[in-house]
């Protein structure tokens, strides 16, 4: 669906939310980055790269990666891990292993790499996609995805690097500034894809 401008495109993406959960992709870039599955994976990679980012890392453990309750959280703030329900401290286990696993691979591996082991190892997309707008979760996940490679090809190759230059375009897209899309090879049977026409 081409535009001449994005002002009322929340507009259609309602539509197409309603209309049986259609997924779709705007490629304006305006408020991607702030939707909630995206923000999950930029969490743990600022966890990843600062331990003692304890923001990051309560993000992560509330999240669908691990679902920990905010009752949780309060335990684990204060090292009471033995306050956990079974299912919290089994999470708990799995989390603390993962961030030892993926930290190894952020060391070695490229960024894209690095988020298809993070999404396979804690099974984050079979998760979302049980939620609300699961389809729609999962489609801005393949596009992250698929964003990663493209800076990956423009030699933006680790997880700081690419955080660094995602905080910049997060930036960008708050200014308003919208980006014309690219269909060289978007899977269009996927889902439908919301962007400017590109000007004359």
């Amino acid at each position: 669906m081409l535009f001449r401008a994005m002002t009322n495109v929340h507009l259609y993406e309602q539509a197409l939310q309603e209309a049986g959960g259609v997924p779709y992709v705007n490629l304006s870039g305006r408020g991607f980055y702030s939707r909630r599955e995206i923000q999950d994976v930029l969490n743990y990679f600022r966890w990843l790269q600062d331990r003692g980012d304890e923001v990051a890392r309560l993000a992560v453990l509330r999240s669908p990666f691990y679902l920990i309750s905010d009752q949780g959280l309060y335990w684990l703030q204060r090292e009471r891990q033995d306050m956990l329900s079974t299912a919290e401290r089994q999470a708990y286990d799995r989390a603390c292993s993962d961030y030892v696993y993926l930290t190894e691979q952020a060391s070695v591996k490229s960024a894209p790499e690095v988020i298809t082991a993070m999404l396979e190892r804690t099974e984050y997309m079979s998760k979302i996609w049980r939620l609300p707008f699961g389809p729609q979760k999962r489609a801005n996940m393949e596009k992250l995805l698929k964003l990663s490679w493209d800076l990956f090809a423009r030699d933006v190759f680790s997880v700081p690097e690419q955080l660094r230059y995602i905080d910049l375009m997060s930036r960008d897209s708050k200014g308003g500034r919208a980006k014309h899309c690219s269909m060289r090879n978007m899977p269009m049977w996927s889902f439908c894809v919301l962007c400017t026409a590109p000007k004359a």
